[in-house]
């Protein structure tokens, strides 16, 4: 369960990583400046990325949470 919420968030946070990056690039023109101004921006760029990560965790934690809890209140009634 923990490996796949990680694995959840890894693939949401590479995902936007990819997509950030080239949306700017293609915002700011295809040449070799526009590269050299993404990769020097790198450290800023990789704690954004760090911090989508660490949000994407929580959140897919509160939506096994919320999916265990519905299956337990599931259980619970068929018991019943």
């Amino acid at each position: 369960m923990i490996t796949n919420i990680l694995l959840k968030s890894l693939r949401g946070t590479l995902t936007f990583g990819v997509l950030f990056f080239l949306l700017q690039f293609i915002w700011d023109g295809f040449n070799m400046e526009t590269l050299n101004s993404v990769l020097a921006d790198a450290p800023r760029h990789l704690f954004m990325l760090l911090f989508i990560f660490i949000v994407l965790i929580l959140q897919n934690i509160i939506i096994q949470q919320s999916k265990v809890k519905l299956q337990s209140d599931l259980n619970k009634k068929v018991r019943r």
